[in-house]
């Protein structure tokens, strides 16, 4: 089965729309009906489920090679497919343009709001945290969030800063460093960090210009954070930084170009109370190329 199929009666109204033509032949795991077993190699198919729990979904990352999950109790499953689908397909056009697809679910009236900060070192930090607290403003849904919000940033930053760099054999130059010390990016590469948002939506993500995430050792220490509450191998700190992201979000979305730029990206609902953003069903993407 694949995703126009699954999705048959939701879809039928689609025709020959953008979104149909890239969801078209990606075949379905389906965790509420299909049995996950460590035999089945599911590198080729989008995960979907009612309320898969996340250390369930993320064994199959692990063991599976499964890159995609998409929560079918989902409010907005048309652009949570159409951003996987875009992550599966057309990776490079996601990193070229991320704001623009990022905002590409809203009608012009309701258009994003964008705040940007680039970065180098850890100097630096002071500055995008001020900017940031600028652009949350007055923003009643903003600032509620606002410490996960800040939470958020600061480890999309720390990871960019200090798991990110490597050298020109791929050993990582600043990892094993305590966060707190001062660290600069060799020669003149920057990252990018950003935050865009309308009514219901905040996106906050980094663009860093290294390449070099490890998409096997991320998802063995990201499960390994959710199923033992710790991380004890792998890039430092890696998978509990990823596990408090996306507690606070809906989707996490994670691409890397070998060797030449990555992308973290965190989706959070705006106006869901508290209690409930940690019990969110939740959605990962993974390309790594």
């Amino acid at each position: 089965m694949n995703l126009s199929d699954y999705f048959a009666e939701s879809f039928k109204d689609l025709g020959d729309t953008a979104i149909a033509e890239l969801i078209a032949n990606i075949p379905v795991f389906d965790f509420d009906s299909d049995e996950l077993t460590s035999k089945l190699d599911l590198y080729d198919k989008v995960g979907v489920g009612e309320a898969v729990a996340t250390d369930f979904f993320l064994r199959a990352f692990v063991e599976n090679k499964l890159n995609n999950i998409v929560q079918t109790s989902n409010d907005d499953i048309f652009y949570e497919l159409f951003i996987a689908s875009i992550i599966r397909k057309k990776p490079r056009l996601f990193l070229n343009n991320p704001l623009s697809l990022l905002n590409s679910q809203d009608a012009a009236e309701s258009a994003m709001r964008v705040w940007q900060e680039n970065f180098s070192s850890s100097e630096h930090k002071e500055k995008v945290l001020v900017s940031l607290q600028r652009f949350i403003g007055r923003n009643k849904a903003m600032n509620r969030l606002s410490d996960n919000i800040m939470i958020v940033i600061d480890e999309l930053f720390s990871n960019a800063l200090f798991n990110a760099p490597i050298d020109e054999n791929g050993k990582r130059l600043f990892k094993d460093l305590d966060r707190n010390e001062n660290v600069k990016y060799p020669g003149k590469k920057t990252s990018k960090i950003f935050a865009v948002h309308t009514t219901d939506n905040l996106f906050i993500g980094t663009v860093d210009p290294w390449g070099s995430i490890d998409r096997d050792g991320i998802c063995k220490s990201l499960h390994r954070a959710y199923t033992e509450g710790k991380v004890t191998d792998g890039v430092k700190g890696a998978g509990l930084g990823l596990r408090m992201m996306l507690d606070r979000a809906r989707s996490l979305y994670i691409l890397s170009e070998s060797k030449k730029r990555s992308l973290i990206c965190c989706h959070m609902r705006l106006n869901i109370s508290l209690k409930k953003i940690e019990s969110v069903p939740k959605q990962l993407h993974i390309n790594c190329f």
